[in-house]
Order: structure tokens, then sequence, then C-alpha cells
């Protein structure tokens, strides 16, 4: 067999310069979602672990009634500034991953970018 064949044979479809760059840009795209999406959701957490931590204790079993009412709307109302930020969240724009691909590649000239660019 040829070497153009073995390589053609190796090369599945849509892993070409374009396919690849297409599936860095993807993958890209999702890792700055999750890390956009992450502060927010860790907040969330925390307030949901302190939550059960309180329940755990036994507080809500001691408090009185108006405390336990007080504690839990205070408890959701945190969780909803907790997870206010997401609302606002939206998929990152094409600078934004073109810009992520550069800084992560490490290479001075911006190689993701300058495929970008036009001649003038």
């Amino acid at each position: 067999m040829a070497k153009d064949d073995e390589s053609k044979g190796l090369e599945s479809p849509g892993t070409g310069r374009g396919g690849r760059f297409a599936a860095l840009s993807a993958l890209a795209g999702r890792v700055l979602l999750v890390e956009r999406a992450w502060p927010p959701l860790v907040w969330a957490l925390a307030v949901a672990a302190l939550f059960l931590a309180i329940s755990w204790l036994g507080v809500w079993v001691y408090a009185p009634r108006a405390l336990r009412i007080g504690g839990v709307v205070l408890f959701a109302l945190a969780l909803i500034v907790a997870l206010a930020p997401l609302v606002r969240l939206r998929w990152p724009g094409a600078r934004d991953i073109t810009a992520r691909l550069d800084r992560d590649a490490g290479a001075g000239h911006r190689p993701a970018t300058s495929l970008a660019d036009s001649l003038a």
C-alpha cells in the first residue's frame, strides 16, 4: 500500500484541519461555558450544604415556628441569589473561543485568530 493510501485510511471523515479546528472550538466553547457557570453553582451548593448541616443538627426542631419559616425563606432567597447569575449566562462568542484557543496554544503568533484573518 502506498504512503498516501495509508494516511487516507487512518484519517476519519471530519478530522481534517477544518474538522479538527471545529472540534477544538466546540470543546473550548463548552469549557468556557462551564467556567462561567461554575462559581454560581459552587455558591448554590454551599448554601444547600449549610441548610443541610443546620437541618441535620436539629436546629429546626428546637426553633420556634416563626424562626423556622424565616430560616427556610432566608435559605431560599440565598439560593435564588446564588443562582441568579446563571440567568445571564450565554454561550461564549467566537472571539472568546478563539482567544481561549490562542491562550492555550502557548504560541505567540495567535494561531486560531489568524485563521479568521483576511488579506488587505
